[in-house]
């Protein structure tokens, strides 16, 4: 069901929990600096502060600056982040109201996020409860590493942008446009709803991904780039979010446009 949204108040600010689904109102984004309306409606309509991600000139410059290709949180405690982005986003991080902030670990990638595949997608992994959904032959060795020391469940898939191309819902449900998140994810019992390519767009490319046209913005809140009833399974789409009690926003009246996602950090 599309919602429509109050402001909150301000408070203390804090590293999400869980990554990607925050408790209560998001706080801070991280996300594209290419597209101010969708900017200018976040700070202004829902008072959520846009951490704009510096391009990335290693990588295609349709995707230099998407937030899904160059930060990643690991449960609540670690952030690994590309090179670009490692002082300024530690820096801003650091400076922030936030509660034991010396609790937490910034991991700065040892290598370059940088184009063509498959050194484009070292980042490009998506949490869902204790699992880590990517593909093991292209992800950051730094990503398995702690999925391995603190207990995840490593699911491979042999789609390297899984980060871009699914959405997480909960801690068992994920929209995906790619068949093989698909079927990796129901044979690991997660509900995951599939959807069709197509209806995405992406400049420079015939398409983009749904992951990087959305983000929670609170706690069962789901905000899009652009109109949901866009894409061609958006009453499918409606529906999954209404199975889980999901709302949603629509951040301009244009198309839904993959912008790398809209990365809730602080909540």
């Amino acid at each position: 069901m599309k919602q429509e949204y109050e402001k909150g108040s301000s408070h203390l600010e804090y590293l999400l929990k869980t990554p990607l689904q925050p408790e209560t109102k998001v706080r801070t984004v991280l996300i594209s600096g290419k597209y101010p309306e969708i900017l200018r409606t976040l700070n202004n309509e829902y008072n959520i502060e846009t951490f704009k991600v510096i391009p990335n000139l290693d990588l295609d410059p349709a995707i230099a600056s998407h937030a899904d290709c160059l930060f990643i949180q690991l449960k609540h405690s670690t952030i690994i982040i590309d090179k670009t982005n490692y002082n300024r986003l530690v820096n801003y991080l650091t400076s922030k109201t936030v509660n034991s902030i010396k609790n937490y670990t910034f991991i700065e990638l040892d290598s370059t996020v940088k184009s063509p595949y498959p050194d484009d997608v070292k980042l490009n992994a998506k949490i869902i409860g204790d699992k880590i959904i990517c593909n093991t032959s292209t992800i950051a060795h730094e990503v398995i590493d702690y999925a391995k020391k603190h207990g995840y469940l490593t699911i491979h898939t042999n789609q390297g942008y899984t980060a871009c191309s699914s959405v997480i819902i909960n801690n068992n449900a994920l929209i995906t446009d790619d068949e093989s998140i698909y079927i990796s994810s129901v044979n690991n019992g997660i509900d995951t709803l599939l959807i069709n390519k197509g209806s995405v767009k992406l400049d420079g490319y015939d398409y983009g991904f749904i992951g990087g046209t959305c983000g929670m913005i609170d706690k069962n809140l789901l905000a899009f780039t652009g109109k949901l009833n866009s894409h061609t399974d958006y009453k499918r789409i409606e529906a999954f979010l209404n199975k889980y009690n999901v709302n949603f926003v629509e951040l301009t009246n244009g198309p839904l446009i993959d912008i790398g996602g809209i990365i809730p950090i602080l909540e």
